[in-house]
């Protein structure tokens, strides 16, 4: 990802960016907003989106990237929240469910993955990234119920 050397995402106005470009994501689609769409949010020039992301890539792929790091963050905060497998798996249905409840939106990765014949390579491969945190995830999980009777093998014999 290509970023201007004097300012990096992380700074407060490359926040506010990703922040607009992931709520127009998650509600529009990648394919339905423009560095325009987020200027006029966010009260900036296009230009000014250019300088912290040169493309629309790697304004995407540094949006995917935030939300996955932030994800993985929940689920540690759920790990620690209960060890019971059961209450896991319902708290990782609940962290979908509240970002439609709470904030209107669908997944990010999941309207990417929608769009994914729209997306570059960097940008498919790391929405492709997280869907593999949550199967390893949920694998873990659910291993971790069925070695503690919790969960109920039904697949092998």
């Amino acid at each position: 990802m290509a970023t201007n050397q004097h300012d990096k995402p992380g700074t407060t106005k490359a926040d506010e960016i990703t922040q607009v470009a992931q709520e127009l994501i998650q509600t529009q689609g990648y394919d339905g907003f423009s560095y325009r769409d987020v200027a006029e949010r966010v009260g900036i020039r296009s230009a000014t989106i250019h300088y912290y992301f040169p493309t629309k890539t790697d304004l995407a792929l540094s949006v995917a990237r935030q939300y996955r790091a932030e994800f993985a963050e929940k689920l540690t905060t759920l790990e620690a929240s209960t060890h019971a497998p059961i209450q896991r798996l319902a708290g990782f249905a609940e962290i979908f469910q509240n970002t439609l409840e709470e904030l209107d939106r669908i997944c990010l990765c999941g309207m990417l993955a929608s769009e994914a014949n729209s997306l570059t390579d960097e940008v498919r491969a790391e929405t492709a990234n997280f869907f593999s945190d949550q199967q390893d995830w949920l694998a873990t999980v659910i291993t971790s119920g069925i070695a503690e009777g919790e969960i109920r093998n039904t697949i092998d014999p």
